[in-house]
């Protein structure tokens, strides 16, 4: 067989590029991975204060239309106590914030 190739064999420079193009996508999966598992964990650990799952169909009570829950926050992540639709709700910072993702056809 013919020899290894020698380092004077190799131009760096495209070297590098190639490797980052490949570690690119890793980096990538491994900041959604770790982002995912943090999500998780938070999940677990306040899942007896959600009344929503992940995945729950929902039909909002005040507002009558139909969504999906995909995430929530065990307390709002910013002020929300001036919210229209959160006027009469006590202490809406210490409550559940539900992401839900609302069904098209209810939509205006």
């Amino acid at each position: 067989g013919s020899p290894p190739p020698s380092d004077d064999d190799y131009d760096s420079s495209s070297t590098v590029a190639r490797a980052a193009r490949h570690l690119r996508p890793l980096l990538r999966l491994s900041l959604e991975s770790s982002e995912y598992l943090w999500s998780r964990r938070r999940s677990v650990a306040h899942r007896h204060k959600m009344r929503f799952p992940l995945g729950t169909v929902i039909r909002h009570v005040r507002y009558d239309y139909r969504g999906v829950v995909v995430g929530w926050d065990p307390t709002p992540a910013y002020d929300v106590a001036h919210w229209d639709g959160l006027q009469d709700v006590a202490n809406p910072q210490r409550k559940p914030f539900y992401h839900v993702v609302p069904d098209r056809n209810d939509c205006v």
